[in-house]
């Protein structure tokens, strides 16, 4: 089955595991509370050698998400998170890091300082990063 352009519940779907060659997951994760599902999912859907694209917001520090339970207003993540369906912001680091625990093989794929064509045409920022998440072969 070829799906160009699905788009699902990550945390709570019917989908058949190991379906998928490749995901594409831009700017999801920051808005759904349990992430670590969502992550699960991804791995679960994914075929052995199979990847996920994967990016979000991220935070140019190093270390851990921002993540505040007692941030639940719209008012209060647009001022916390930048938007107001966040949960949270991640660093590259903190999203690798969770990949990782759910079995993924990772890469951070960063684009180059200053916009090449694709870059541009692409809307990518001047530096913005990507993981490229892929599940294992069995």
């Amino acid at each position: 089955e070829f799906a160009a352009d699905l788009s699902i519940d990550l945390t709570n779907n019917s989908l058949t595991e190991k379906s998928f060659d490749l995901i594409i997951c831009y700017h999801v994760l920051e808005h759904i509370q349990d992430d670590q599902k969502a992550i699960s999912e991804l791995y679960r859907l994914l075929k052995p050698n199979g990847c996920a694209l994967i990016q979000t917001p991220f935070l140019r520090e190093y270390g851990k998400a921002l993540e505040l339970p007692n941030v639940t207003t719209a008012a209060q993540r647009l001022q916390h998170y930048g938007q107001e369906d966040h949960v949270r912001i991640y660093t590259v680091e903190a999203l690798n890091k969770r990949l990782l625990s759910a079995g993924f093989d990772t890469i951070i794929l960063k684009t180059p300082n200053g916009f090449t064509d694709e870059a541009e045409r692409m809307q990518l920022k001047e530096v913005e990063f990507v993981i490229k998440a892929r599940r294992p072969p069995c």
